[in-house]
């Protein structure tokens, strides 16, 4: 009895230490064997969702000195290639990224090598949403604090738990198997800077529409949105920046002008206009406490040519500004990363509390433009989405 009990623990023990060999050698999310690889071995799977696993740590192996920041709609952005003797430039976008989640990754990347740039995306959903504070996988433990401390013991728990989750899990097993299968019909193309690219066209177009209208829709119908407590974190990362003296500038992220009215229809009208106004109030009172100027804050919304654009078939929005109403197409997310780069700006409007009103202004004169010029197809969406319209007629 005593042998096979033995035998069974060496058995037990050589294929947790096959499984260890396996998920090490192939390491699909860059964390050991492949670390210093590039895009082809990042994108061998589908990693939307191991972000909030391997971003830590691959930021705090590569210690950028310029990070960009957001949801997913921020995720496509490509910063510009470093020049020679700087160090790289990393995007920490990840979907459904929350505001308290973004102060955590930002302490996390300057503790490793200080920042010197920040760019922070600004998704609508992320300064109303009132739940949850953090997604599932992301883990305060996992984040670095000040690069002089020691690893408290709960770092060095997370760090041991990571480990034994990506070297010793029969799920890491799986994905290591998928990856040396190498499908050939992944969404995304992932980058070695932390960004991606969109691949598939299954939810590109018309059916991406209707798919992120009806979450927006269920969202609506299970969370009282409001901006107190995000625009509190976010101005607590305002101060942050201040503090430790790093270049930053904020962007609305643009949407399609569909997408800005069905907020409208939901009567959200004076919230979409109050996360603008609070996000330049708490910039101007953090860099009033700072003794600074404020932060610079671009929007997007106001170019008709990208938030008007035609709502292509389903599969033909591949040469789109934003292929499916609210992820950015390459073409802009070169000219949003180009015209936050350049100055002066021709792409986009730098907003302040006296510009602001005309922006939104011209916002909602842009989306009633829109809604007049393609009533059928609009309201044909919005049957697909069950969509029970106001009262407001399109005028």
């Amino acid at each position: 009895m005593k042998r096979h009990l033995v035998y069974t623990a060496v058995l037990i023990t050589f294929l947790a230490l096959c499984v260890a060999l396996v998920n090490f050698r192939v390491d699909p999310l860059l964390l050991y064997y492949h670390r210093n690889s590039g895009d082809e071995v990042l994108s061998r799977v589908e990693q939307f969702p191991n972000m909030r696993l391997y971003k830590p740590y691959h930021v705090a192996r590569i210690k950028p000195r310029t990070v960009i920041i957001g949801t997913s709609r921020s995720g496509t952005i490509r910063l510009p290639a470093r020049r020679e003797g700087d160090r790289s430039a990393y995007n920490l976008s990840m979907p459904g990224l929350t505001m308290h989640e973004m102060l955590g990754m930002v302490k996390h990347a300057h503790a490793g090598e200080p920042l010197r740039r920040l760019i922070i995306g600004l998704d609508f959903l992320a300064l109303v949403s009132t739940t949850p504070l953090s997604r599932p996988g992301y883990e305060e433990s996992r984040l670095s604090g000040a690069s002089d401390q020691t690893p408290s013991s709960a770092t060095l728990l997370q760090r041991f738990g990571d480990a034994r989750e990506t070297l010793f899990s029969f799920d890491m097993l799986r994905q290591s198997l998928r990856a040396i299968r190498r499908p050939d019909n992944l969404p995304r193309l992932y980058f070695a800077d932390g960004s991606w690219r969109q691949l598939g066209t299954r939810l590109s177009g018309n059916a991406g529409y209707i798919y992120n209208a009806r979450f927006g829709l269920n969202l609506s119908n299970v969370e009282h949105f409001r901006t107190g407590e995000n625009i509190l974190i976010l101005e607590q990362l305002l101060d942050f920046c201040h503090r430790n003296n790093i270049e930053t500038t904020l962007f609305f992220t643009p949407v399609h002008a569909f997408f800005v009215d069905i907020w409208h229809r939901l009567g959200k009208e004076s919230l979409w206009r109050d996360a603008h106004s609070e996000v330049l109030r708490v910039n101007r009172q953090a860099a009033q406490r700072a003794g600074r100027e404020p932060f610079e804050v671009l929007g997007f919304q106001t170019e008709a040519e990208v938030v008007t654009e035609p709502i292509y078939p389903t599969g033909k929005a591949s040469d789109s500004w934003l292929s499916d109403g609210l992820h950015f197409g390459d073409k802009l997310a070169i000219r949003i990363i180009e015209s936050i780069s350049g100055s002066p700006h021709t792409f986009g409007e730098s907003l302040d509390q006296r510009s602001l009103n005309p922006y939104l202004d011209r916002t909602d004169s842009i989306r009633r433009d829109f809604l007049r010029s393609n009533e059928k197809q609009v309201m044909t969406l919005y049957d697909k989405i069950e969509f029970v319209r106001s009262a407001e007629s399109v005028q």
